[in-house]
């Protein structure tokens, strides 16, 4: 069973776009929807990918780097044996992939990635992780929502290549539309991990 990254990630993607659809439709408001709403819309879309067995949402670190053949190795702070995956995906009987929501508190997206990367560096089973989410951002007085928001998830990538790079593994960025509203805008994207 070989479950494809890059479908995984956009299929990713396209969940967070439904995922805001439905929360802009039940509350009115175009900004960004709770992290939970986001998570599950990806754990049930990415289940209906060919050979995922199942996906386990809120997922304990050190269980799924058991799971998957590896430990918790170094550093803790970023792989916390307490902590919880948004999402693990298993092909059969082992995790193969882990993925990461975020809809807001961009400034730990860094801390995301690092997670990512470090569980495919310590996990044999863990060949992939996706960081998916939604960026949004109101119209200010010097830029438009649409320019801030294509300026800060420019800036977002180029900090998680960054932070990839140093890891000595693969990045893809799968860039989103820029959805623009009457006082801002939105975009939903994901960054591919492959170890």
């Amino acid at each position: 069973m070989v479950i494809d990254p890059e479908a995984v990630a956009r299929t990713a993607r396209r969940a967070l776009v439904k995922a805001q659809a439905r929360h802009e439709l039940w509350s009115g408001w175009w900004w960004a929807p709770p992290e939970y709403v986001g998570t599950i819309a990806i754990a049930e879309a990415v289940y209906r990918l060919e050979d995922v067995a199942w996906v386990t949402p809120e997922h304990n670190v050190g269980d799924t780097l058991r799971q998957a053949g590896g430990g918790m190795g170094r550093p803790a702070e970023v792989l916390p044996r307490r902590g919880r995956f948004d999402i693990v995906v298993w092909g059969g009987f082992r995790p193969v992939g882990v993925i990461e929501v975020k809809t807001r508190g961009y400034s730990t997206l860094k801390r995301d990635v690092e997670r990512v990367c470090a569980a495919i560096r310590n996990a044999r089973g863990i060949r992939w992780g996706v960081v998916a989410f939604i960026y949004a951002w109101g119209d200010g007085q010097q830029k438009a929502g649409r320019e801030r928001v294509l300026d800060r998830t420019g800036s977002l990538a180029a900090e998680a290549e960054q932070v990839v790079g140093d890891f000595r593994m693969g990045f893809t960025r799968h860039k989103g539309k820029t959805r623009v509203r009457d006082e801002g805008a939105w975009a939903a994207e994901v960054f591919e991990i492959r170890g």
